[in-house]
């Protein structure tokens, strides 16, 4: 149960202005809740760690998880990672972010461009043997 008001974030919807009538909108946002929903769309999203700016400034933001998951996707950052994650997915039958996290993040570290994470994946020891006839 909510302590205070502050705890909510929305406002009261009414129908027509008539007093007693309308509805709440909005949903409880604590900063604790809100540094929860960011870190878990951090690693949701970009398989890391909430950095201590991001988190700051996201859970400010105060966004639903959706809409904080879609912002954080379309980052630089969510971008490469989503690009590198679909090379992983298309070519290695996997979904990175539930299986390799580590491996995933160097390539979206490193320098390469993702034609040269495509062919160096595709020249792994895991596509060959996933390829064998």
């Amino acid at each position: 149960m909510a302590k205070n008001c502050d705890e909510f974030g929305g406002s009261w919807q009414t129908a027509d202005n008539r007093p007693g009538e309308g509805r709440w909108e909005g949903a409880r946002t604590s900063p604790r809740n809100a540094a929860a929903l960011v870190k878990d769309a951090y690693q949701e999203v970009l398989c890391r760690e909430a950095d201590s700016p991001g988190l700051d400034a996201w859970t400010r933001a105060d966004l639903p998880l959706e809409a904080l998951t879609a912002a954080i996707s379309s980052s630089p950052e969510g971008q490469r990672v989503g690009n590198v994650r679909s090379v992983y997915i298309s070519l290695l039958r996997r979904d990175p972010i539930t299986s390799d996290c580590p491996g995933l993040r160097s390539w979206v570290e490193s320098p390469a461009s993702i034609d040269g994470i495509r062919a160096a994946v595709q020249a792994s020891g895991e596509y060959a043997r996933l390829n064998e006839m």
